[in-house]
């Protein structure tokens, strides 16, 4: 959302890196053609934060997670029940 948090809440995301998930590489940057994409400008809060307007761009590592957790779930399913 395009609106300023309190001081307090901004140093809590900053602390915890809120929705960041940094550390996992995001695959949509090596699938997706940058050239090809349409030139969005992100709203001032997201370039504040340095986020790009594209939803591939910036959600490649959550979706990722998700992948991951569906795909582990039949795995622990089946070692639970051994």
């Amino acid at each position: 959302m395009n609106i300023e948090y309190p001081p307090n809440l901004d140093v809590y995301f900053d602390i915890l890196g809120f929705s960041q998930l940094e550390f996992i590489p995001n695959s949509f940057e090596y699938v997706v053609d940058e050239d090809m994409l349409v030139d969005q400008e992100a709203p001032e809060r997201m370039s504040k934060l340095d986020v790009n307007a594209n939803f591939f761009l910036n959600a490649g590592s959550m979706v990722q997670i998700w992948v991951l957790v569906i795909a582990l779930y039949p795995l622990i399913r089946l070692l639970a029940s051994i």
